[in-house]
């Protein structure tokens, strides 16, 4: 696999594609349920959004990334453990929105404090951003 960036921490990010249309797919219906009021996707739009964003190759406005952790860490591991997003990229104000998922069999393991950290070091130093905004729901 090809991966974009690597963290200090272990972790990695390669960009989403098609083939993890269904464990996003999982991921958002699941993460939402309860907690937003949207409509649940389906296989095809998550597809085609997924091909949307792809894309979006200069200055692209919307980033998904799958994060693994680099298998020469102590916490090892060969398969995606979150998902990193930034939307809304606006590359003349160096802003975006961010947001992160970890899946379910990952959570409350201390996976996520590592996904934001490497991903917030992803935004500013390797995209050049000065800001990033995040909704962050308060039950979490």
């Amino acid at each position: 696999m090809i991966y974009l960036y690597t963290n200090e921490n272990g972790v990695m990010f390669r960009k989403a594609d098609t083939g993890n249309a269904q464990i996003l797919l999982d991921l958002k219906n699941e993460s939402h349920f309860g907690t937003h009021t949207l409509t649940l996707a389906n296989y095809t739009s998550q597809v085609a959004w997924l091909e949307s964003i792809s894309h979006e190759t200069h200055c692209p406005r919307n980033l998904v990334l799958m994060a693994a952790l680099d298998q020469t860490t102590q916490y090892a591991v060969d398969f995606d453990f979150g998902v990193l997003k930034l939307f809304h990229i606006d590359w003349q104000s160096r802003r975006a929105e961010i947001g992160w998922d970890v899946f379910k069999d990952f959570r409350q393991k201390g996976y996520g404090k590592k996904l934001v950290k490497a991903g917030v070091d992803f935004a500013f130093h390797m995209l050049n951003l000065h800001r990033l905004e995040a909704q962050i729901l308060v039950t979490n």
